[in-house]
């Protein structure tokens, strides 16, 4: 009798351990459940402030392309849309110059949709701290590409410039729609040249 009585003890001395484990086991599973999700809740105020950075300068590039995309597309849809639909006075040429006013208006569509590309890509895909070589190989190519078709547009809207003004605006053989757009987008076009080189000069000045 005193085996058995034993033995039942052991068996409920046991079975009061295991029990205690099970317990101590869930408890365990149950809070390293809450500390998964805790830590992404309670991280340091230093990483949620350089996840604030990051996120502010990724808005700031987003609104600069933007502002990129507003102000340089209204001009080149225009001179690509009169480029090749105008047939009162565009196909018109002076003696003196190989240069239509429809080959200056194709011509410079093409090249500010070139620039502005390049400048869309360059203000969303890389960011100036944390670029590879490649996308500093690519930052190089496109300022120098940027340079180069900024100096040649300038040269280009001087030259439609002579042709329209010196040569075609006069003989009033062109539509009132068009001869305004020409007029009107060669005057914004030498504006935003002037302003692009005072801004380049400042800078120059203050480094």
């Amino acid at each position: 009798m005193m085996n058995t009585n034993s033995n039942s003890q052991e068996k409920q001395l046991s079975e009061v351990v295991i029990d205690i484990e099970s317990q101590n086991e869930t408890k365990e599973n149950i809070t390293n459940e809450l500390q998964l999700p805790l830590k992404g809740i309670l991280r340091k105020p230093d990483e949620q402030f350089l996840d604030n950075i990051e996120v502010e300068k990724k808005l700031f590039r987003l609104c600069l392309g933007l502002l990129v995309l507003v102000i340089m597309s209204p001009i080149i849809v225009c001179d690509l849309y009169f480029g090749f639909t105008d047939t009162s006075c565009s196909r018109e040429q002076p003696d003196e110059l190989a240069l239509s006013i429809r080959l200056y208006l194709i011509v410079s569509g093409f090249v500010g949709l070139s620039a502005m590309i390049t400048i869309l890509i360059g203000i969303t895909c890389f960011e100036p701290n944390n670029t590879s070589e490649a996308g500093l190989c690519f930052i190089c190519c496109g300022s120098i590409g940027f340079i180069c078709a900024a100096l040649f547009n300038i040269v280009w809207n001087i030259l439609g410039a002579i042709v329209f003004w010196g040569y075609i605006y006069g003989n009033g053989n062109c539509d009132k729609t068009f001869s305004t757009y020409v007029f009107v987008s060669l005057i914004i076009k030498f504006v935003a040249a002037l302003l692009s080189y005072q801004l380049n000069k400042k800078k120059d000045d203050k480094n």
